[in-house]
């Protein structure tokens, strides 16, 4: 299914605090705080991209040219905690919201999907590119803490590599560059979003 995602709502607060990072990295002064905090950020949308993850509470809007005919609908991101809304537009052009008593939810999935209940039917859309916008909310909660530990210290890892080698590539003394430390795949392997 060919989706467009858009982030609606960035997450309140990084998955590891500034303080944690700097204990990690063993920095002692607060002068690179600036710094720090944007290897957090980056660490952070580095993991959310490869994993499909979101790893603090954040709102998405996908959309999707129509209903599909028989099928689910595929949230991208994960876990996904609730559906705030699922809108169309109808046959004659109008912005519609569906009913929530017609579609369920399968949280226990991942990707979690949007299906239909017994005896319901998608509606009719209009002819139109992103028709049907589905907004949600995925993450893990909205502490740092409901993120699973693997995933913190994956993000901690990448600050550590980050702050350590601030080139693309660094050539160490026997010439060979310096990779993305391997415990990061090794850590985020078991949450990875799997496609059915």
């Amino acid at each position: 299914m060919n989706y467009g995602l858009r982030l609606v709502t960035s997450p309140a607060i990084d998955p590891v605090s500034i303080a944690e990072a700097r204990a990690h990295c063993r920095i002692d002064e607060s002068a690179d705080d600036g710094l720090v905090a944007g290897y957090i950020l980056a660490a952070r949308a580095y993991l959310e991209q490869i994993t499909g993850l979101s790893l603090i509470s954040q709102t998405w809007e996908m959309s999707i040219d129509e209903f599909p005919i028989e099928e689910s609908i595929e949230l991208p991101r994960a876990p996904v905690s609730s559906i705030t809304s699922i809108q169309f537009y109808d046959d004659l052009g109008a912005l519609q919201t569906l009913s929530p008593a017609i579609y369920e939810i399968d949280y226990a999935r991942t990707p979690a999907r949007v299906q239909l209940v017994d005896n319901a039917t998608w509606p009719t859309t209009a002819d139109r590119v992103a028709a049907v916008i589905v907004r949600f909310v995925a993450g893990y909660g909205t502490a740092p803490g409901s993120i699973p530990e693997p995933i913190r210290l994956a993000v901690l890892l990448l600050v550590g590599h980050f702050y350590a080698n601030r080139e693309q590539v660094t050539l160490g003394a026997g010439l060979t560059a310096t990779q993305l430390p391997f415990g990061v795949d090794a850590l985020i392997a078991p949450y990875k979003v799997v496609k059915f």
